[in-house]
């Protein structure tokens, strides 16, 4: 699909961007599980971090009751993420946010491997 520029109110907003330089623009979201490797049971309060390919902290907070986690707001790129969950070592596992803006949603398994 061939991008045009239009003028309106959205691009007087943004200025003079031009259709490659939307991407900068697009947002999307790391979300994941972590459960358990034996009976697929949800870890709770496990720490998870998201760092940018390129080093810096992206994202830090905890699993949920559920094991679920969710970091919003997440430019287009590569992440390694590192779950810690109380009593076990940690596990990195990698994600991929693409650059149409689709969430990069990852299972963790702890105690016998991850995915």
């Amino acid at each position: 699909m061939e991008a045009t520029m239009i003028d309106g109110p959205l691009t007087r907003l943004l200025g003079e961007r031009t259709p490659e330089r939307f991407a900068d623009l697009v947002r999307a979201t790391i979300r994941g599980r972590v459960l358990g490797a034996a009976g697929g049971r949800p870890i709770p309060r496990a720490a998870v971090s998201a760092e940018a390919a390129a080093g810096s902290l992206g994202a830090f907070g905890w699993t949920d009751g559920n094991g679920s986690f969710a970091f919003r707001g997440a430019p287009p790129g590569a992440y390694r993420l590192r779950v810690s969950p109380q009593g076990s070592r940690p596990v990195l596992v990698e994600a991929t946010v693409p650059a149409a803006g689709d969430p990069a949603a990852v299972e963790i398994r702890i105690g016998g491997g991850s995915r």
